[in-house]
């Protein structure tokens, strides 16, 4: 019984790593449709979004049939638990890699925002890009210090996208009705985007540490 408990965790946390990198590829190919006004990207990438919701639907039921079936205690409830939360995050962060893929195909053939916005816009677009790469390799070797860091950068995040808000209201710069809602929406969508990444890192402290972390010095280096 306890080899199949283990077989399954494993199992589990490889499908959590799988979606994490199926995101990842998201929100960096949303990107991309974004810098190169690419359509047929944009596409894909709208199109993929099924792939990580089938597996967050997988991945739930693994942590259902657990917690049913194995009466997980302690760290291992815990591991249950954190993951189930963590896949319901991946799968919201994956909904925003296609939500910012629609605004591109909506734009197409022109950039969602006229300068100097859209530099603001992709200074915020490659911080996400990073925090969608920190996850992952968090995930991966459980790396405490690394989560932290992906708090820490979504302070820039946040204040990339009041900068952008600053500069959709600004009447010095013209810009269509389109152009402005392109212009809120993404940068709302890259903010949650940050801050769903900064929950991933929470949980994975948390998971490993038994300690709910609140603030960026919170994280600790040190693992069990």
């Amino acid at each position: 019984m306890r080899q199949e408990f283990v077989a399954q965790m494993d199992t589990l946390d490889q499908d959590l790593l799988r979606m994490s990198r199926y995101v990842r590829r998201a929100i960096e190919r949303a990107i991309e449709a974004m810098d190169t006004c690419d359509v047929v990207v944009a596409e894909q990438t709208i199109d993929a979004d099924d792939r990580i919701d089938e597996l967050a639907d997988h991945v739930d039921d693994q942590c259902l049939q657990l917690l049913a079936l194995q009466a997980p205690v302690a760290t291992d409830l815990r591991i249950v638990i954190t993951s189930m939360r963590v896949s319901q995050t991946l799968e919201r962060m994956g909904d925003l890699a296609r939500h910012i893929a629609q605004i591109v195909r909506q734009s197409h053939p022109h950039k969602p925002a006229p300068e100097p916005i859209q530099q603001k816009i992709d200074q915020m677009a490659e911080l996400v890009v990073q925090a969608a790469r920190n996850v992952v390799d968090a995930l991966t070797d459980r790396d405490i210090k690394l989560a932290g860091r992906i708090q820490d950068e979504d302070d820039k995040i946040d204040d990339l996208e009041i900068e952008i808000n600053k500069l959709a209201l600004d009447e010095s710069i013209e810009l269509t009705r389109p152009q402005l809602s392109n212009v809120l929406m993404l940068a709302r969508f890259l903010e949650r985007f940050g801050d769903h990444a900064t929950s991933v890192a929470r949980r994975l402290a948390f998971q490993i540490q038994g300690i709910a972390v609140a603030h960026a010095q919170d994280f600790s280096t040190t693992q069990e």
